[in-house]
Formats: C-alpha cells, sequence, structure tokens
C-alpha cells in the first residue's frame, strides 16, 4: 500500500489537499501562525492536554496524571532532529550562486527525509502524525520548480516547532503540578 492510500486511511478515507498558498497564489497569512498552530496542536495531541487540565479542574487528579502521561506524541527534540537537517539544504541552497541548480542537486537527499521519519516510525520514535506531516510537505516537492515550497516548509517546520515545544512545555508543568497536588493530597488524606 503506498503512503498516500495509508494517509488517505489515516484521515478518515479522505486525502487532506494541502498548499502553502491561497487563492491568489500568494503565501496564506496564516500560514505561519494559525495553520502552524493547528499543525502543532495536531502533533502534540492538544486536545488531550486541554482533556487533562479540564479534569484537573474538576479535581480529578488521578484522571488528569492518567491521561498526560499517557499521550503519544513525536517529542520536540526529535523533530528537531529533522528540521536542523532542513535546515542545513536551505543554507546550502541559499549560500548557493546558483539556487535553483543546488535545490535540484539537493531534492533527492531533502525527500530521503521521509525513508529517515519511515525508519524511525518503525523504532516508534515518532508517531503517524508526524509521518503524515512530513509527507504531507515533501509531496509538494517534486522539481527544481519547487525551491520557493522548500523554502516556505523550512519556514512553516520552523514554526510548526516553535509552537510544538510550547504546547510540549505546557503539558509537562501541568503534569508536574497535578503531581504535586496527588502528593499533596496523599499527604493530608
Amino acid at each position: 500500500m503506498k503512503w498516500q492510500e495509508k494517509q488517505k486511511i489515516a484521515k478518515g478515507g479522505e486525502i487532506v489537499s494541502f498548499s502553502y498558498y491561497d487563492k491568489d497564489g500568494k503565501v496564506k497569512k496564516d500560514l505561519f501562525d494559525k495553520m502552524a498552530e493547528e499543525e502543532a496542536r495536531s502533533l502534540i495531541k492538544a486536545s488531550e492536554i486541554e482533556r487533562a487540565e479540564e479534569e484537573k479542574r474538576k479535581n480529578n487528579l488521578k484522571e488528569a496524571k492518567k491521561i498526560l502521561e499517557n499521550i503519544q506524541y513525536t517529542a520536540s527534540s526529535q523533530i528537531r532532529k529533522y528540521y536542523d537537517e532542513v535546515r542545513r539544504y536551505k543554507i546550502k541552497i541559499e549560500q548557493s550562486k546558483e539556487k535553483i541548480q543546488e535545490f535540484d542537486k539537493l531534492l533527492p537527499y531533502i525527500k530521503m527525509l521521509r525513508a529517515k521519519v519511515m525508519y524511525a516510525k518503525g523504532r516508534k520514535v515518532v508517531t503517524d502524525e508526524f509521518v503524515h506531516f512530513i509527507n504531507k510537505n515533501l509531496s509538494l516537492l517534486n522539481s527544481k520548480e519547487d525551491l520557493q515550497k522548500f523554502l516556505i516548509f523550512s519556514r512553516y517546520f520552523e514554526a510548526v516547532l516553535g509552537f510544538m515545544k510550547f504546547y510540549e512545555e505546557y503539558k509537562d508543568q501541568l503534569l508536574q503540578t497535578v503531581k504535586r497536588a496527588l502528593k499533596r493530597a496523599k499527604k493530608h488524606g
């Protein structure tokens, strides 16, 4: 089964079309803001963090702790490894006098990120959500004419990583707060 078909199944039967551009051919105004944050929320499973926060508010501390400890996501440190690789390619291209030719030369190596992410998936260090993120973005890069898309992807990836780090830290702080509250409750009860 092709990865596109697997992604179709993972998204409830439809392949989600994705583009960096609006209908006028300009970079979407909210690409590096709202869209990147939504992507990060999906990668970190922010809805589960919010569910745990609601349980904490209801004083269901054990349930909140259970939810937080069971959230499976790709750690931002793992994602950073792939972002750093994209960034290295971007720098090589930007430093080249012949940017399009350099991108064309590097494109097979950029596309190899998919294989690296699939290997990490096989080792269970990245999630399906991260695989989908990489697949949908790399699928936009097919020829030397896609240099601009690669540069946008690099920025988009940076924005997603920034939002992810925020949500990851928030989740970790919430978990520590819940653990301290459980410890105090056990001590006093």
